[in-house]
């Protein structure tokens, strides 16, 4: 039986790394390598997918800690219930699991191959240089923060193969879309309506038909596998446009815009279940059912972690 701190400890932590977006993170490196896997038809090295899988995951933490650490002057006057604000885990501690995650996750990555390492690098400087000094600016900090995801993304494929074109427009796509929620999301705090919302309807459908037409001429994605991916996509578009109308009402509370940007980050589940399915592989389903099965999970755990 959990000692009464011991369970206080673990849940500061699962509040601190926003537990809820942890089963966000393994779908873009999964969607990046099948997708890369049927557009280039070669094979994945023993053990890569899970390599780059559990990096993601580390590097991902290293973010949202890091992120806490630097915004603790602003969190204890407007988030006083952050666990750092709190003083239930202390700085040093934050700290010393970024130092390690960052070893973690290279050495991850260094096992999976040298392109995913170099790739790995370029996430993790992103992931610093976010935290440290561009988020400081408006578009500065939403853009790098979705290049994350895009870049998260290609971080899967490149244990198989960064040629394929279409690959790189599904990252342009999921960067310009957690770009626009982080764009967003900056307005959360205040009452009333954000506008362009439009965005958030627009990138999902725009980047699955770039990536159709630019991979017409390999011909490598099949009838079939498209029509498969436009079945999360249908409820992607559908989903992200009532969050759009919601958030261009005058009458969004703070509250409201906090569940629609939950909500949005959470719909990145049907994102990547979407380009799982169009790689055609067999039993893509298997991945793309659980992705699409921990979106409940994901609104479940975020009952009582918050995921922004």
């Amino acid at each position: 039986m959990k000692r009464p701190d011991q369970q206080t400890r673990r849940s500061a932590w699962l509040k601190l790394i926003r537990a809820p977006n942890l089963l966000t993170v393994p779908g873009d490196p999964i969607a990046g390598t099948l997708l890369a896997l049927s557009l280039s038809r070669t094979s994945v090295p023993d053990g890569g997918i899970l390599y780059v899988v559990m990096a993601s995951l580390a590097f991902y933490v290293i973010g949202v800690v890091l992120n806490d650490v630097m915004d603790l002057p602003r969190d204890r006057k407007q988030r006083p219930e952050r666990p750092l604000v709190q003083k239930r885990i202390s700085k040093d501690h934050a700290l010393l699991a970024c130092t390690l995650l960052s070893i973690a996750g290279i050495i991850l990555l260094a096992c999976a191959g040298t392109l995913a390492l170099l790739v790995g690098l370029v996430l993790l400087l992103l992931v610093f240089g976010y935290n440290l000094a561009l988020k400081k600016t408006y578009w500065g900090g939403s853009i790098s923060m979705g290049l994350c995801r895009g870049i998260n993304f290609l971080l899967g494929a490149s244990i198989v193969s960064l040629t394929a074109l279409p690959v790189w427009v599904v990252a342009a796509g999921v960067t310009a879309y957690i770009a626009t929620v982080t764009a967003f999301a900056k307005q959360e705090n205040v009452a009333g309506a954000v506008s362009r919302t439009y965005l958030l309807t627009i990138w999902p459908v725009a980047t699955f038909a770039l990536a159709i037409v630019f991979s017409a001429p390999g011909g490598h994605l099949t009838a079939p596998a498209i029509l498969a991916a436009l079945l999360p996509l249908s409820i992607l578009t559908v989903f992200t446009a009532l969050m759009a109308s919601k958030l261009a009402s005058a009458f969004a509370t703070p509250a409201d815009k906090q569940t629609i940007i939950g909500n949005l980050l959470r719909m990145l589940l049907f994102w990547q279940a979407t380009y799982v399915l169009l790689s055609g592989l067999p039993f893509s389903w298997v991945p793309a059912l659980i992705l699409v099965t921990a979106y409940p999970a994901h609104a479940a755990i975020s009952r009582k972690y918050t995921a922004s």
